[in-house]
């Protein structure tokens, strides 16, 4: 007996070591993507500017760093004696990422594009198995605890060094940004969603008293300085959002999911008669801070490749090959992006209007619709989820994170997407219910 003894403790030894390896790997997971602006310090944006042939491939030690995570992981949850475990990753999101693979069948730069879209399927897969192996609340938990401290670290920044903390007259940065709170951060805007995202983790939170009330209250001091309107704005709404969602009964969902869907078949109609004087807007240089200029060959490129697009990852930032080369005009600022500003429409250019149909039904739609119509979803859950989602969303119509790599707001959403898959299919853990 006491053998068998001895062998149960040590099976659950072994079990608790492997959930401990898992959970500091998902935390080093959530600080390298959080931190990733500072690792490349923009040297993308600052680099396309004098060399065309950029290609945005990253750096090795952070792609070696992000493979080792996801060993550890996968290691911890057990996945090479039972690769089962993959039910983790939700059925729609593989299905997403399935077809981006079969579009670097067509992709104008498969080099470059086989290193972001494995990139982009170690950070989903690894969050995944995380996730559903911590629980929910365990990477919540996590993700309040760093952005607590980046919180503090950005006033830091502002205050003691503020040649850091604050935008300054760069060379290869608008003036307009100048006197921008920054933090630790490169860039305000990240900076500006990453004060939001706090925000809304923090506000439907059911624990932290005062500390829980003081970062809310300075992440939105931070948000203001940041002068991020886009990141202010939708953070007001998805806060309304959650709340609202608190309000409903199940049957009350119902009916705003059937109105919410007449809404968005009347708008596509909409658009579909009067297209033009939609786009008319665009033709201004003043348009949304210049985004106009970069959609226009964005919706130009996408009319004349519907149905491919230019492959996963094979648009922007891939050297000389990039479509954007046919259609700005010859040293135009347009040819050093790294992006279209636009989630939505920069999915679409790389993999085709039936592929982009294909992620809004499956990231969008499909979580929607369950986070409405499953009573599993209790109240402060529910609202954070939905609010995280509602500013996803919004946020990707003027910035690309989604499907994007390790774009912080990419992991949020697979975040959010995995939470309702494990919970309404019932693979959350006990720990993600303490």
């Amino acid at each position: 007996m006491p053998h068998i003894s001895d062998g149960r403790r040590g099976g659950e030894a072994d079990t608790m070591s492997r959930l401990k390896l898992v959970d500091i790997s998902f935390f080093l997971l959530l600080i390298m993507v959080i931190t990733a602006p500072i690792a490349t310090d923009m040297s993308d944006l600052a680099v396309s500017a004098s060399n065309p042939g950029l290609t945005g491939q990253g750096t090795l030690w952070r792609q070696l760093v992000y493979m080792a995570i996801f060993g550890a992981t996968a290691f911890g949850v057990g996945m090479h004696r039972d690769l089962r475990q993959l039910q983790a990753v939700p059925p729609g999101l593989l299905l997403v990422l399935g077809y981006c693979w079969l579009s670097l069948s067509w992709a104008i730069e498969p080099d470059v594009a086989v290193r972001r879209l494995v990139l982009t399927t170690i950070v989903v897969v690894t969050l995944s198995l995380g996730l559903v192996h911590l629980g929910a609340h365990r990477a919540f938990a996590q993700l309040r605890l760093i952005l607590g401290a980046v919180c503090l670290l950005n006033f830091s920044a502002v205050f003691a060094l503020p040649s850091i903390g604050v935008h300054q007259a760069d060379s290869f940065r608008a003036i307009a940004l100048v006197g921008d709170w920054r933090g630790i951060f490169p860039e305000k805007n990240y900076t500006g969603m990453i004060c939001a995202i706090t925000i809304l983790l923090f506000s439907f939170s059911r624990t932290g008293g005062a500390y829980r009330l003081s970062i809310i209250l300075l992440s939105f001091i931070f948000l203001w300085f940041t002068n991020s309107k886009t990141s202010f704005g939708l953070t007001v709404i998805a806060l309304a959002a959650g709340y609202l969602f608190s309000l409903y009964s199940q049957r009350d969902r119902g009916v705003v999911l059937i109105a919410a869907c007449l809404v968005v078949l009347a708008l596509t109609a909409y658009g579909m008669w009067h297209w033009e004087q939609i786009i008319a807007p665009l033709d201004r240089q003043d348009t949304l801070t210049g985004r106009s200029q970069i959609w226009r060959p964005l919706l130009s490129y996408i009319g004349e490749n519907w149905l491919l697009g230019s492959g996963y990852g094979s648009f922007w930032n891939i050297g000389p090959n990039s479509p954007i080369f046919e259609y700005a005009q010859p040293g135009s600022w347009l040819t050093a992006l790294a992006s279209g500003h636009s989630g939505y429409l920069d999915l679409a250019a790389q993999i085709g209007i039936p592929g982009i149909i294909l992620a809004v039904y499956a990231l969008i739609l499909g979580p929607f619709v369950t986070l409405l119509g499953n009573p599993v979803f209790r109240s402060r859950s529910g609202c954070l989820l939905f609010a995280l989602m509602v500013f996803i969303l919004g946020h990707n119509a003027t910035e690309t994170t989604i499907m994007d790599r390790d774009q912080f707001l990419q992991l949020m959403l697979v975040i959010v997407i995995v939470s309702v898959h494990a919970k309404s299919s019932g693979l959350a853990q006990p720990v993600g219910e303490r």
